[in-house]
């Protein structure tokens, strides 16, 4: 006997699995960085010294971050000290696909507390 699939299965089309549950977590996870994007927008509306507390971060973390790390780190610093307070605040909440991939190493997270972060990540409003 053979071992193995049977010859004619080789030969059909494979189905193809729904992407759904996939595409879902990733929507999931952009949804959560959007609400903490959004909340810490609304924090530099009202302190805008938060962007020199994130370029600081973004100077330690680049000590010691890994190299795609590192292409990230350097794009935020360009974006932070670049742009005015108000682009900043756009960038943060954009839909385009730069704001989303900024979004996945945003350099304010120690703007909010380990609570309002959790917070935020299981879905809840968040302080307003």
């Amino acid at each position: 006997p053979l071992v193995g699939a049977p010859p004619m299965d080789l030969a059909r089309p494979r189905a193809v699995e729904p992407e759904a549950p996939r595409t879902k977590r990733h929507e999931d996870v952009d949804a959560r960085l959007l609400r903490m994007a959004t909340t810490i927008s609304e924090r530099i509306r009202t302190d805008p010294s938060l962007i020199e507390a994130a370029t600081a971060y973004i100077d330690r973390r680049r000590l010691t971050a890994s190299g795609s790390e590192q292409l990230a780190l350097r794009e935020w610093r360009t974006v932070l000290t670049t742009m005015s307070v108000p682009r900043i605040r756009r960038l943060l909440v954009e839909d385009g696909a730069r704001g989303r991939r900024l979004r996945q190493s945003l350099p304010f997270l120690d703007v909010l507390s380990p609570a309002e972060r959790e917070q935020l990540l299981r879905g809840d409003s968040g302080p307003q």
